[in-house]
């Protein structure tokens, strides 16, 4: 998971680094916002606790939804 995770309060959804470059910008988990560790580690320190974040965008239009894919 890297070395800085902000937790949501969507239950198991965090912001945090990767060490897999590859995966940043992809959906491959349940809904984690992945970023370079550098990155992750840079914006760990500047938002404070407490910080409002509001997510836009609903994934790729291709992907099956959760009801469909028997989740």
């Amino acid at each position: 998971m890297g070395t800085r995770a902000l937790a949501l309060d969507a239950a198991g959804i965090l912001i945090h680094g990767s060490p897999a470059s590859w995966s940043i910008g992809s959906y491959v988990s349940h809904g984690c916002i992945r970023m370079f560790l550098s990155d992750a580690e840079d914006l760990f320190r500047r938002v404070p606790a407490g910080t409002a974040v509001l997510i836009y965008g609903g994934g790729p239009a291709s992907a099956p939804s959760r009801q469909a894919a028997g989740a």
